[in-house]
């Protein structure tokens, strides 16, 4: 740890798919319940036991105020970049981490590891990625995505410690990238297409994403490997929440 902490916007506004929901899920993914308890309590206590934050902020709907304690609640914008603009202006010219509420297995050690490690980069944007072989050793039985590079087999983590004001500035790229992300020609206007082929082939490496990440961004972004697979094991669907309470149980020894 570098003794530095820094605050947190949890992103709890996200709603459930409608066949989701007619699986049993609450419309809002953060109250689906896990092991007696809202999805996002979890996610806060490991965050408010961290050494490395100090002041949490949750970005969602009202019902979530009978559930996030003493965290300030921010309303919910419009899309995913509106609700981490707004969590962002409320922490100006800061580094931020950000956290989804949909990690139910975080842990205190995770996040400081991410916020001690990821203070010392000089960096706009620090994304952990995490290696298959750890993803499948200690989260066994969930689902994840994977990339191949030069370096290894990795998935993405839920926390992005990011600078405030300078991700902010790059609020017209952000929303290019986000509107272009199902829009195959624009995407490839945005994107090296030579990179997008050494990815499918397998031959890229991690300096190039985070090269090409920073032009796309106007923001500085490196990537940080963690050991703790807790931070990419995101709850989906109902189908997936016993093996999240069964891990739960299983580290409760």
């Amino acid at each position: 740890m570098t003794g530095k902490s820094v605050p947190v916007v949890v992103l709890a506004g996200g709603m459930a798919k409608p066949e989701v929901q007619a699986a049993g899920w609450p419309a809002l993914r953060a109250l689906a319940p896990v092991a007696g308890r809202p999805m996002v309590a979890w996610v806060l206590d490991a965050l408010r036991a961290a050494n490395g934050v100090r002041e949490i902020v949750v970005v969602g709907p009202d019902e979530l105020s009978a559930v996030i304690g003493d965290a300030a609640l921010l309303p919910v914008g419009e899309g995913m970049w509106d609700n981490i603009a707004a969590g962002l202006r409320h922490f100006p010219d800061e580094r931020v981490l950000l956290s989804s509420s949909d990690v139910p297995l975080l842990t205190p050690a995770a996040v400081d590891d991410v916020i001690g490690r990821g203070m010392e980069i000089d960096a706009d944007f620090v994304y952990p990625i995490i290696r298959k072989e750890q993803n499948e050793a200690q989260c066994p039985g969930l689902s994840r995505t994977y990339g191949t590079l030069v370096e290894g087999t990795f998935t993405g983590g839920n926390l992005i410690l990011v600078h405030s004001t300078r991700l902010l500035a790059s609020d017209e790229l952000i929303r290019k990238a986000l509107a272009a992300r199902k829009k195959p020609l624009e995407l490839a206007r945005l994107i090296n297409l030579r990179l997008v082929l050494k990815v499918m082939l397998k031959r890229a490496r991690i300096s190039e994403l985070e090269t090409q990440v920073t032009r796309v961004l106007g923001a500085t972004a490196r990537a940080l490997e963690t050991t703790y697979a807790e931070i990419g094991a995101d709850l989906d669907s109902p189908e997936e929440t016993p093996i999240i309470e069964g891990l739960m149980a299983k580290r409760r020894g």
